[in-house]
Parts: C-alpha cells; sequence; structure tokens
C-alpha cells in the first residue's frame, strides 16, 4: 500500500518520485524494475523509498491510480459537454485512452503499464475497488452519477442498474484496449468492434425516446 510519508511528501517531491518511476517503467516492464535505479533517478535513499512503498507493486499502483484520476477528470468534463449522456462519453473516453497510451513519450510506458494491470487481471475500476477502500470508490462512482450522468438516456430505474452498466461498459472498453496494445490487433477493426459492442448494448440499455 501506498503509505502516507508519500502522501504527505512536498509537491515537488512528489513530482520527482513519480518522474524516476515513469522513467523506469518506459525502459523496462514490470518484473524488471529496478528500485536502485528508481532511487538514484529520485535522489532518494533506499530506505526513503521503503518509508514510501511496501513494495514493487506499489508504484505500479501510484502509476495506474494517476491514469484512473486523469480518467475521471476527463469522464466529468466529456459528460458535462454531451449533456450527461453514458454512451457518447465512452466513444470519447475510449479515443482519449488510445490517444494517451499512443503519444510519443508515453507508448512504451503504457503499455508496460497495461501489462502489469493484465497479469493482475484488473480492470481500473477494478483496481480502485480491490486497492483502495470499497467505500471511497462507491463514494466516487455515486458522485459522478448523481452529478454527471443524465438517467433520462438510460433504459433503467435505479442508481445499481446504471452501476452494472457501468461495470458491462468498463469490460468491452478494457478488452479492446488490451487487444490493440497487448495482443497488437488491428487498431482500426478492433474500434469498430467496440463499437458494435457498444451499439448492441445501447439497443438494450438506451432510453428510447
Amino acid at each position: 500500500m501506498i503509505k502516507r510519508t508519500f502522501l504527505n511528501l512536498p509537491q515537488e517531491k512528489k513530482n520527482r518520485i513519480i518522474k524516476a518511476i515513469k522513467k523506469e517503467l518506459s525502459e523496462y516492464p514490470r518484473e524488471k524494475i529496478s528500485i536502485n535505479r528508481i532511487v538514484k533517478d529520485a535522489n532518494i535513499s533506499r530506505g526513503s523509498f521503503y518509508q514510501y512503498f511496501d513494495d514493487k507493486l506499489d508504484i505500479i499502483d501510484l502509476l495506474i491510480a494517476d491514469l484512473a484520476q486523469q480518467i475521471t477528470e476527463f469522464s466529468k468534463n466529456s459528460l458535462k459537454q454531451n449533456n450527461g449522456n453514458l454512451f457518447d462519453l465512452t466513444v470519447e473516453l475510449y479515443d482519449r485512452i488510445i490517444e494517451l497510451i499512443n503519444s510519443k513519450n508515453e507508448k512504451t510506458l503504457s503499455k508496460n503499464l497495461l501489462l502489469s494491470m493484465r497479469a493482475n487481471e484488473d480492470l481500473i475500476a477494478d483496481f480502485l475497488r480491490y486497492r483502495y477502500p470499497s467505500k471511497d470508490y462507491e463514494t466516487t462512482l455515486e458522485a459522478i452519477i448523481d452529478s454527471y450522468i443524465n438517467p433520462i438516456y438510460l433504459n433503467c430505474s435505479t442508481k445499481d442498474e446504471i452501476i452494472y452498466i457501468i461495470s458491462i461498459i468498463n469490460i468491452i472498453l478494457k478488452n479492446s484496449i488490451m487487444n490493440i496494445f497487448v495482443l497488437q490487433n488491428n487498431a482500426v477493426e478492433e474500434r469498430a468492434v467496440f463499437i458494435k459492442k457498444l451499439e448492441l448494448l445501447k439497443n438494450g440499455f438506451e432510453a428510447k425516446r
């Protein structure tokens, strides 16, 4: 678990450590990560590292949490702009994640991060639910549903049903992205398959107006 001592560090020092972790994962897969290289690049002692993190898994957690935060903020902004349409958000989010992963500076880092998530069988949402208290995860998700998702676009009547829909969408989104960057499937063809699956979901879950 990421320790409170890391969270309480000055932002400049936290950024320096995160930069060193990103550099390491940009150059090496998870199984070859070296704490010695990280502490050297971050200009901290090995002892300090273990004051901040329990093990190597924690630094993967740190980067996934950062990615999850980016996705959360993007989702909020997208939902504001499209009047809370969950299905429009899903397409925009899919394209945004592909763009982030494909960016020149992030491509190797993102691929190694995705491989780590696949090895742990974690979706981003499952990661948050597993690594952080479920109450915090559910509070965040429910806040987004209450404040940003417009139920008029959905053929459901309860918040639990909306959560189920999000879980299903999350699975097909994650699988499609893994197929592109881990299995090396054709990106254009994979996106077309993803859109087709989403359309099938819309047929069942989108409110008829």
